[in-house]
């Protein structure tokens, strides 16, 4: 069984890291899930920061972000169903949110799986508004909003 060592997580900079991020992706979206390789991807690819999570060679996690009206939306979070409930998924959205934070932002959103509310609400995070369905799947939106002087507090 592989072990949650040697676990790293970067902002992808390269053609063969989207490649591994989108393998990520695909396997649990259109492989698990059913979701059409053409919902998966769209016209925004280009326009988001995309994230990997990789143990040692091995790529295990994914996601990408982007900033809409001074908020960072988190996209696309998938962990590979062998990683999954090894806390990969927290880190990922972790490093997701300190990345956001090094950007000056302090405030985030997402549409979460109805299945996964709870795994978001652990991470901070606070349903608004009613369930909606997105490429066949519930969702909701949920938002977290930290304390700006905190954690400018923290960087001094």
């Amino acid at each position: 069984m592989k072990n949650n060592s040697d676990i790293s997580f970067k902002i992808i900079c390269s053609l063969k890291e989207l490649i591994a991020a989108y393998n990520v992706r695909f396997t649990v979206f259109c492989e698990e899930q059913h979701i059409p390789y053409y919902i998966e991807t769209d016209d925004n690819e280009l326009n988001r920061i995309h994230m990997l999570g990789m143990q040692g060679s091995e790529p295990i996690a994914a996601g990408r972000m982007c900033v809409i009206n001074g908020w960072l939306k988190f996209e696309r979070i998938a962990v590979r169903k062998v990683w999954r409930s090894r806390g990969i998924g927290s880190k990922l959205v972790n490093y997701m949110i300190n990345t956001g934070k090094d950007m000056g932002i302090f405030k985030y959103k997402l549409h979460a799986q109805a299945s996964n509310i709870e795994f978001y609400k652990r991470l901070g995070f606070k349903t608004k508004g009613k369930i909606f369905i997105e490429a066949g799947i519930k969702h909701i939106l949920m938002m977290r909003e930290d304390d700006t002087s905190e954690c400018l507090e923290n960087k001094r």
